[in-house]
């Protein structure tokens, strides 16, 4: 059993992602009933009755946490992205979109990368909800970065999007960020160390963050 959890953690992952939530859900469904049997006989020689209810549901529990650590991913990334996991605390996923792009999401981001044909620089990237770090190498198409709230657009950058339940947040580490509402042409430009909070009914102003703010959103990314 470990080696299939194993498989269902690492060896599917990339198929799994690839297809769409409905799928995914009928194959987690297939996937359980297809081991249950196996479960259950595997449990079967571990004593009592009680002993072997305790291992099967340990087994079973164990095996469920492998699959929906799979299936239920925050993230919807495009094919030519890569997924790992970061080395430090706190934890957060790392998508590599060739030398284009790369994406740091911690655990509560949601996010869906539209890719553009041809080319590893995604076309666009929403963000439901939590905080990405996104850095963008120069010489690639630009990409949008969308959040309810807000559009961030970028040649080449790094910046922090946080999106919450009123208002989107972004601060820049490198380079220029154009930031507008989604429906609004109106635009500011970020330079390093600038932030702005897009609020509904709220003029977009640029600050220059203060070192506490800073530093705690940075903190959510291990820096």
């Amino acid at each position: 059993m470990r080696l299939l959890g194993s498989l269902t953690r690492h060896g599917l992952s990339r198929v799994l992602r690839s297809l769409s939530a409905f799928a995914r859900r009928r194959w987690m469904v297939h996937l359980i009933l297809a081991i249950l049997p196996q479960h259950a006989a595997a449990c079967a020689d571990k004593g009592s009755p009680m002993r072997r209810l305790e291992a099967y549901l340990k087994e079973f529990a164990g095996l469920l946490a492998a699959v929906f650590s799979t299936l239920l991913i925050g993230a919807q990334v495009a094919h030519s992205c890569e997924i790992s996991t970061s080395e430090n605390a706190p934890l957060r996923e790392i998508i590599t979109c060739g030398d284009a792009v790369t994406i740091e999401r911690e655990p509560a981001a949601e996010l869906q990368i539209t890719e553009r044909p041809n080319e590893a620089a995604p076309r666009v990237i929403e963000v439901q909800g939590g905080a990405i770090l996104i850095n963008i190498s120069p010489g690639h198409s630009p990409t949008e970065v969308r959040t309810p709230h807000a559009i961030a657009t970028v040649r080449g950058t790094t910046y922090v999007v946080d999106a919450g339940a009123e208002q989107t947040s972004v601060f820049v580490l490198e380079g220029g960020v154009n930031v507008r509402r989604p429906n609004d042409p109106t635009t500011v430009t970020l330079e390093v160390g600038e932030g702005t909070d897009v609020t509904a009914g709220e003029p977009l102003a640029v600050r220059k963050w203060g070192a506490a703010r800073a530093e705690a959103l940075l903190a959510r990314f291990g820096r």
